[in-house]
């Protein structure tokens, strides 16, 4: 066997299979997999009471390696540092002023209406949070969604050309090994 560079770290349970199916399409193979649970309990005093802490880990140690002598390898390190460098932020979420805002302006308005209109004036309440809503909160949402998909919809396509891209090499080292033999 010849020169290989190795890497290894650590996945959630639940990522395993797709990290090695990903590390494979770089051309990494996997050497080892290794579930760990780790639990750390002690005692901890607050005050005049003692508590116990219990904390625990449960993650999946992988190693892969991979063949220095692998046709197209600065490509391909190519390729999977600017996959790696890909991000793909969290979809924007109603913030909590927003909410704060919404439901501040449903309880005033019941709050102003309660004693007179008695029902009606949790009616009117919940049309005053909803218009803060529609009018003043999802028209800014809206837009920070717009931004959000076309960022990641831009961000597949980037890694979905790098896999394509990956195929190409696959495809033609195989070819070369196929006419070295």
């Amino acid at each position: 066997m010849g020169r290989t560079e190795s890497v290894s770290f650590q996945v959630h349970p639940k990522d395993e299979q797709s990290q090695i199916d990903l590390m494979q399409k770089f051309h990494w193979n996997m050497m080892s997999t290794q579930e760990i649970k780790t639990i750390d309990n002690y005692l901890e005093q607050r005050g005049d009471s003692i508590y116990q802490i219990k904390n625990s880990q449960h993650y999946i140690k992988l190693a892969f390696c991979r063949d220095l002598d692998l046709p197209n390898l600065d490509k391909i390190r190519e390729l999977e540092s600017e996959y790696h460098s890909i991000h793909i932020s969290k979809k924007p979420d109603i913030t909590g002023f927003q909410w704060f805002l919404m439901m501040g302006a449903f309880a005033l308005t019941w709050g102003i209406f309660s004693s007179v209109a008695g029902f009606f004036s949790l009616i009117l309440g919940f049309a005053a949070g909803y218009s803060v809503y529609h009018f003043l909160i999802k028209p800014g949402y809206d837009l920070k969604l717009q931004d959000y998909y076309e960022v990641r919809d831009k961000a597949l396509a980037r890694k979905q050309r790098i896999f394509e891209e990956l195929d190409k090499l696959s495809l033609k080292s195989a070819g070369e090994v196929a006419a070295a033999n």
